[in-house]
């Protein structure tokens, strides 16, 4: 049995998502789900639309509004998908179905460093072991 600690702390965050990804010259693709959890460095989606590993992804992550706030923050980053889980896979206990990708994400309309690190009232994601 293996496991594995990630070097972000990850965040339970649900916002809606739609990305665009592309692979060994193939059209671009499009798909649109759920982020299970973000942090600084990557993300994890629930999508039933799952890249290949290694694809080049584009996305853009609509926040929910904070309480209190008039409007809604926008992430928007590019990556690579690193890790992905489909229907009757072998790994069920790692998590639930969608893909997972390391990409640099930055905030429209905000402070990059204020979104992302004050998270104080958030608690961090599970940690999957295999």
């Amino acid at each position: 049995m293996t496991s594995y600690m990630r070097r972000d702390v990850r965040y339970q965050i649900a916002a809606l998502v739609s990305f665009w990804w592309s692979y060994q010259g193939e059209l671009p693709n499009e798909g649109h789900g759920v982020t299970y959890d973000i942090s600084q460095n990557g993300v994890w989606i629930l999508t039933d639309a799952i890249p290949h590993v290694g694809a080049r992804i584009q996305l853009t992550i609509n926040l929910p509004r904070l309480e209190g706030s008039r409007r809604s923050a926008r992430l928007e980053g590019e990556g690579i998908v690193v890790r992905c889980k489909k229907w009757g896979a072998a790994n069920d206990n790692e998590g639930p179905l969608g893909f997972g990708a390391s990409v640099q994400l930055h905030a429209e309309g905000f402070d990059d460093a204020d979104l992302l690190t004050d998270q104080s009232d958030m608690a961090p994601a599970p940690t999957y072991t295999n």
